[in-house]
């Protein structure tokens, strides 16, 4: 069961408010509100990646070239806020029977960026986050955190 995540108040600001992003069954409701937390964070920190290069982009020393030919240092600054759009959009909750799998869909390829577990197991309690060890599970070493604790150690490249 795949779950597209509606990322349509994806903004270019720093304060991004997403409203119920990840609806699941009633019995994971704790477990799917924190997933949305989980989503915020990792656009969150996209946006905030995205505006860095934006503003390192707008700041660095120009070439002799580019300074002879001010064209060149004409570039369209909606790539970035499409970036961030495709992003924002591109997220999307996969369930499987152990785990939700997080996973970036942008410009036409897909990643995933790391596990949540649904339920608790011998090794691990229900909310871990693991980083991926492939397309298809988790490494199963060491939670990266718990999404029903806090949300940390994330970035928008994944967990881990």
């Amino acid at each position: 069961m795949s779950k597209k995540i509606n990322m349509s108040n994806c903004s270019i600001s720093d304060s991004v408010e997403f409203n119920h992003l990840f609806n699941d069954h009633d019995e994971n409701t704790m477990l799917g509100s924190s997933i949305d937390i989980l989503l915020v964070a990792l656009s969150q920190d996209y946006i905030r990646w995205s505006n860095s290069c934006r503003k390192a982009e707008e700041n660095r020393p120009r070439t002799e070239l580019e300074i002879k030919y001010p064209e060149m240092n004409k570039r369209n600054p909606k790539i970035y806020d499409d970036m961030i759009k495709d992003y924002c959009e591109g997220l999307e909750v996969k369930e499987g029977r152990k785990y939700f799998k997080i996973i970036s869909n942008t410009r036409g390829s897909s990643s995933v960026l790391g596990f949540i577990v649904k339920y608790g197991d011998k090794k691990f309690l229900e909310g871990d986050m693991l980083k991926p060890a492939g397309w298809a599970k988790p490494a199963r070493n060491f939670a990266r955190g718990n999404v029903l604790n806090k949300v940390e150690n994330v970035r928008w490249t994944g967990i881990g």
